[in-house]
């Protein structure tokens, strides 16, 4: 979010500044240094309440197939796991809005000149994290609890999926 908020917020700027060739409304710095952190604070909202009422916690799984009792990350606290997937999916539905903002943005400001416009660099941007976790967060949720080392796998390369195609 902290990388997208600042993408969205110069975007913001832009766009405010071309939509009426009339009217110019231009943002002071700190409104957008505002605008950045009021996009983070509903996450470390969510993510404190997370941790609060749905504590990771270690839990010792009876013997497996190799005949060795092992920890596994389980979800206690009041919520439980319950309180995982509420949470979890809070945090998806927060940045599905968030990236809805940014494609009315990168609508909005492709007519802008060129030397403004990062219309399509926001546009990438949203479809790789959206490819992203479409493909990834199914395939984790099945895998889960067959194989811990390929969820984890496929986590690590969809993050470096999304971080180094947003790059190139």
């Amino acid at each position: 979010i902290t990388a997208i908020s600042a993408l969205f917020t110069k975007s913001f700027r832009v766009w405010r500044l071309y939509r009426s060739p009339t009217e110019i409304k231009a943002l002071q710095d700190w409104q957008l240094v505002l605008f950045v952190i009021a996009s983070i604070i509903p996450v470390l909202v969510i993510l404190a309440l997370w941790t609060g009422l749905a504590t990771p916690m270690a839990l010792l799984e009876e013997a497996s197939k190799d005949d060795r009792d092992h920890l596994q990350c389980g979800y206690g606290g009041v919520a439980g796991e319950i309180g995982f997937y509420f949470f979890f999916f809070a945090i998806v539905a927060y940045v599905g809005l968030f990236l809805l903002f940014g494609v009315f943005l990168s609508i909005a400001t492709r007519n802008v000149v060129s030397t403004f416009n990062e219309s399509r660099l926001i546009a990438i941007s949203i479809y790789n994290i959206t490819f992203s976790s479409i493909v990834t967060i199914p395939i984790v949720f099945v895998l889960k609890d067959s194989d811990p080392l390929i969820t984890w796998i496929i986590i690590v390369t969809s993050f470096a999926y999304g971080f180094t195609a947003t790059l190139l």
